[in-house]
């Protein structure tokens, strides 16, 4: 019980939304009841937009990470043994790589707003 009131208490925070905080990003990430039916709906706050960006940014930025080292390994690699295998790998990370960029800039671009001005 204590947790679902430290979860409430700091939705209705305004000041927690410009802390940068993993462990708060999580806390606030978490199942919450919404109770506007009949029966209670569980609402994943860490989907809606302009909610837990930073920690939506270090996701991507986790995934960035990686893909840049698979990429890496299998161009390598293929260039080392030519099989066919890892150039698709290596062409497959290089457009993940793409995309988790645009991810990245997305998030961090919402982060680096101000307050408020969310569109």
């Amino acid at each position: 019980m204590h947790c679902a009131n430290t979860a409430t208490a700091f939705l209705e925070d305004k000041a927690a939304d410009e802390q940068v905080s993993p462990s708060r990003m999580i806390d606030r990430a978490k199942l919450l009841p919404h109770s506007e039916a009949s029966q209670p709906d569980l609402k994943l706050t860490v989907l809606d937009r302009g909610s837990c960006e930073a920690l939506k940014l270090v996701v991507h930025a986790a995934a960035l990470g990686l893909a840049v080292v698979m990429g890496t390994y299998n161009a390598a690699a293929w260039l080392r043994r030519r099989e066919q295998h890892l150039a698709v790998n290596a062409v497959l990370y290089a457009a993940l790589i793409a995309w988790e960029r645009e991810h990245v800039a997305h998030h961090l671009a919402l982060v680096r707003q101000p307050p408020g001005e969310l569109q």
